[in-house]
């Protein structure tokens, strides 16, 4: 790794100022599963959201929830963030109000649909960010890119705050007017299959 990179990072696994959080989207107004709080249906037998954890614990420190309903339900799971702007402003409110309350200076953000994510993808991700000059490390799964698989740190509240104080919501938007570094993870498409109301709900 070059002696000058942006992002420090230190051998023999994660030292104090590499701790991460991780921020699990939840706020979303599941119009796919006719309104229902997705991660929170039952699949194959546990609330989704149960898998995703699972899945995001073993790669990260610490955990928040950014959810705009049910919080008592998901404060069983870890602690819980509401948004600042309205309800419903999109994922890049959940993750502004999380990066507020983030205990660490890194975050891994994901959706909280992807039970199947891999289980080196924070680590592939914190390495390219590390690597690079670039504000966010994001997936790329070989066909697209996964916006809401990301890895940043609290320096990019300024630029989230400002974007949404200009009205604007988008992912793609934000993203494309920042530096980005794009992840190779097409050997894991799977991993970003978010479920939906014919995968197995009940």
């Amino acid at each position: 790794m070059p002696g000058n990179s942006p992002h420090p990072m230190t051998s023999g696994g994660p030292q104090p100022s590499e701790a991460i959080t991780g921020i699990v989207l939840c706020g979303g107004e599941g119009r796919r599963v006719a309104g229902a709080d997705k991660p929170l249906l039952n699949y194959h037998g546990r609330p989704l959201i149960e898998w995703v954890l699972d899945a995001v614990k073993p790669q990260v420190d610490r955990l928040l929830i950014s959810t705009n309903r049910n919080p008592e339900s998901y404060a069983a799971y870890g602690r819980v963030i509401t948004d600042e702007l309205p309800p419903y402003a999109g994922p890049l409110a959940g993750i502004v109000s999380c990066l507020r309350s983030c205990p660490t200076e890194l975050a891994f953000v994901c959706p909280g649909d992807v039970p199947h994510l891999g289980v080196d993808t924070v680590r592939r991700l914190h390495q390219a960010y590390g690597e690079s000059e670039a504000t966010v490390a994001i997936a790329f799964d070989g066909v697209q890119r996964q916006n809401l698989h990301l890895f940043l740190s609290r320096s990019s509240i300024d630029s989230l705050a400002n974007y949404l104080g200009h009205g604007y919501r988008s992912v793609h938007g934000w993203l494309d007017g920042i530096a980005i570094v794009e992840v190779d993870f097409s050997d894991q498409q799977e991993s970003f299959r978010n479920l939906n109301h014919h995968d197995g709900f009940h």
